[in-house]
């Protein structure tokens, strides 16, 4: 077998396994957050992502 042809068949390899690890990871988080907003899916994005603060910080 053509060594680059291997060489790149394992590097396929690591990335589609760290993809894969990493989705699982993220299927994970996307769901527990779906469980816990458990609203529509607007106002559960709003909610999860604020785009300022509630109130302005003092010291």
């Amino acid at each position: 077998m053509n060594p680059v042809f291997a060489a790149l068949g394992m590097m396929l390899l690591t990335v589609v396994a760290l993809i894969a690890s990493e989705l699982s990871k993220m299927v994970d988080k996307i769901v527990a957050w779906m469980r816990h907003s458990a609203m529509p899916r607007k106002s559960a994005w709003q909610a999860g992502r604020p785009h300022h603060p509630l109130r302005p910080r003092r010291r």
